[in-house]
């Protein structure tokens, strides 16, 4: 299907099969230029911020991970270096924010050697003076086992058989 022909065109943020260049129809589209260094735009919030950063996980954006991690506990740049896995949705599950710090509670699905891996974090975040970075986060993963019937875990509608694993 077509997310595995042109993974590029996928909107991370909100899962719908956007194209980079015009983006049209997707709430994040300010932030997607934000995370290919083509927007200067202020992260408003942690929220945003995550939206922004799951976009450049999506799209191998490493220097934008790197500007928006907080410098204490960011890793190496080999470290993101590399295929990483076809990242299929995120789905936002609960965030907000005081005067200089943040969470984002969030799950996030990908497709790898034939399964659907599920990351669930809260990540944290600190205001700088400056701008929101992301500090780190209490990850759980799980795999997820639809059936053949069931609807595609990549947001598509389709069912499974029809889609990802076609």
């Amino acid at each position: 299907g077509m997310l595995r022909e042109a993974s590029w065109l996928l909107c991370g943020c909100c899962s719908r099969r956007c194209v980079r260049a015009a983006l049209s129809g997707c709430q994040m589209q300010g932030w997607h230029w934000l995370a290919a260094g083509l927007g200067q735009q202020e992260k408003d919030c942690p929220e945003q911020l995550m939206r922004a950063r799951y976009s450049a996980f999506c799209l191998s954006l490493n220097d934008f991970l790197i500007d928006s991690w907080d410098p204490a506990h960011c890793p190496a740049r080999a470290d993101l270096e590399g295929a990483g896995p076809l990242w299929l949705a995120l789905e936002i599950l609960d965030s907000g924010q005081d005067a200089d710090t943040g969470m984002v509670r969030f799950h996030a699905t990908f497709f790898e050697q034939g399964k659907f891996p599920q990351l669930q974090e809260l990540s944290r975040f600190h205001h700088d003076g400056h701008h929101w970075r992301y500090v780190d986060g209490d990850a759980e993963w799980q795999t997820l086992t639809p059936g053949r019937n069931s609807l595609c875990p990549c947001g598509s509608g389709k069912k499974i058989k029809r889609c990802c694993t076609a």
